[in-house]
């Protein structure tokens, strides 16, 4: 039986239910699934070892980029097994499970989509729009794959992630809808833009919800995570 931990270690400390204690209270082995950007994350997984001690089975490295996976590979899968900590697997990121296209987040969100080119791309994260005009082109510069939600009646927030590189998609909350020259400007970009009746904050958190999902009540996506495993872990030594 695998039990899913609680997204950190330490969540649930409070009342003595974290997960060190309850992989303790169920006699269990733990697996840790970590993410890996740069080389201080190694420092998480060294206190995570400390913290599960003789009952932590080993690490899964998940969702891994491109520009990480080498220096992971050569450098810090070795430094890890020489302090006796068993790395089970590297899993690549793949955009398919890390995002979800604009087009199924309009359908999840139940929004009007006034502006359809780009309805494709792929969104990762989030950012609210509710800062100034004048330090909003800054933040969106900042972000890659994000989808900018914001009041629909915020004409200089519009303008400013349409200018933007990395954003993917408006979602304009309060059933406002934007101006001719917005929706204009956002054709020519191929940016999308959505349209929803509910308040910003509870945009936000089914827009999370929707991504941190995933896809896996589809049969391709499970069908590209059970591959994604057996190329990159060793499911074996897991079971074993």
């Amino acid at each position: 039986m695998f039990v899913e931990g609680g997204g950190r270690y330490d969540v649930g400390g409070i009342v003595d239910l974290a997960d060190p204690d309850v992989a303790e209270l169920l006699d269990a082995r733990v697996l840790l699934v970590a993410p890996y950007e740069i080389p201080a994350d190694v420092d998480d997984i060294i206190a995570a070892a400390d913290r599960f001690g003789d009952r932590l089975a080993g690490v899964v490295f998940n969702g891994v980029s491109d520009a990480a996976y080498d220096g992971l590979e050569t450098d810090v899968v070795p430094f890890l097994e020489g302090r006796g900590i068993p790395v089970h697997g590297v899993l690549p990121s793949e955009r398919e499970l890390s995002g979800v296209t604009v087009a199924d987040l309009a359908d999840e969100l139940g929004a009007e989509t006034l502006v359809a080119d780009g309805a494709e791309s792929y969104v990762e994260r989030f950012t609210v729009g509710a800062m100034g005009a004048d330090s909003a082109l800054r933040h969106f510069r900042r972000t890659r794959d994000a989808a900018v939600i914001t009041g629909g009646d915020r004409a200089e927030i519009h303008t400013a992630a349409l200018e933007a590189p990395g954003v993917r998609c408006l979602i304009l909350t309060g059933g406002h809808r934007p101006s001719s020259a917005i929706t204009g400007k956002a054709r020519e970009k191929g940016v999308p833009i959505l349209s929803v009746r509910t308040d910003t904050l509870t945009t936000v958190e089914r827009a999370e919800d929707v991504v941190r999902s995933g896809r896996t009540h589809t049969a391709d996506t499970v069908d590209r995570m059970q591959r994604l495993l057996s190329d990159h872990a060793d499911v074996d030594s897991v079971l074993e």
